[in-house]
């Protein structure tokens, strides 16, 4: 039997140590849970774990095309947590937006996500601004998998306060590839094996072309090696398309052009424009 919710705008909740997130679901009571096309926004449970969604000990969670903004747990899965049990059926995570969610407590893990025991899919996801405090500043796997994660196509960018990926030294590693890393505050992984298919680049984010702050505008410039054209992974990286262009383009002469290599060197020196990745 399965259970849908969709176009659900879940916003400004806050529980305490005794309450529960958004979505609690047990099971078995449905084989698939479907989540699609919701706003999670500025859930908080800072005694437990999984901000907005907590699906415990499920048969197969699947969330498709949503968007988690500002959402905070005390220990792990500051947005979403997931669980399961051997012989269950796997969760799946798709096409999703996970910005500025957070573990609350110094031991917390899985600023966005954390991901225990039942294995699934994770992919097509953006994650900007998450943080987590001990491991994990998008995603901890604590636990062994019962099954293989397959982790592909995400972007992971602009992450602190833990590496973004923490996997426990008894998970097994992920069927990965084509997951793009940039900018994040303390290195990209723990015990995570990268893909040679694995890309450290700037996304080129529409927020950080038009301006110097994150609005939630997270799709990319039509130059991003997100974009299927300009990419050897051949398909979309991360959860957002085109958005902008890249370089303004504005109408000059050739004299002004070249006017602007006469000037002197001295004008240029300590101006940089660059952003660095850290592995």
């Amino acid at each position: 039997m399965d259970s849908s919710l969709g176009a659900n705008h879940s916003p400004g909740c806050v529980h305490d140590s005794g309450g529960l997130p958004i979505y609690v679901i047990h099971g078995p009571h449905f084989r698939v849970v479907r989540i699609a096309d919701s706003l999670f926004e500025g859930n908080r449970w800072p005694g437990g774990s999984g901000g907005a969604i907590a699906a415990l000990d499920t048969g197969s969670t699947w969330i498709t095309d949503c968007t988690f903004v500002d959402n905070e747990a005390g220990s792990t899965g500051g947005a979403v947590m997931l669980t399961g049990k051997s012989g269950y059926e796997m969760h799946r995570i798709t096409g999703c937006i996970f910005w500025r969610n957070r573990t609350l407590q110094a031991t917390g893990g899985g600023g966005a996500l954390s991901w225990d025991r039942s294995g699934g899919v994770l992919r097509g996801n953006t994650f900007v601004e998450c943080f987590a405090d001990a491991v994990g500043s998008v995603l901890a796997i604590d636990q062994e998998l019962t099954e293989r994660l397959e982790m592909d196509h995400n972007v992971f960018a602009y992450n602190s306060g833990a590496p973004a990926l923490f996997l426990g030294p008894s998970s097994e590693q992920p069927i990965a590839g084509c997951n793009l890393f940039w900018d994040n505050e303390e290195g990209n992984w723990y015990l995570y094996e990268s893909d040679e298919t694995d890309l450290f680049v700037d996304p080129r984010l529409c927020d950080l072309i038009n301006g110097s702050e994150f609005t939630g505008d997270l799709s990319v410039a039509d130059a991003s090696p997100c974009l299927p054209s300009n990419s050897s992974c051949g398909e979309l990286i991360g959860a957002r398309g085109e958005g902008c262009t890249d370089l303004a383009v504005e109408a000059t002469t050739w004299g002004a052009i070249k006017g602007m290599y006469r000037a002197p060197a001295a004008a240029y020196r300590g101006q940089t424009n660059s952003r660095s990745g850290r592995e």
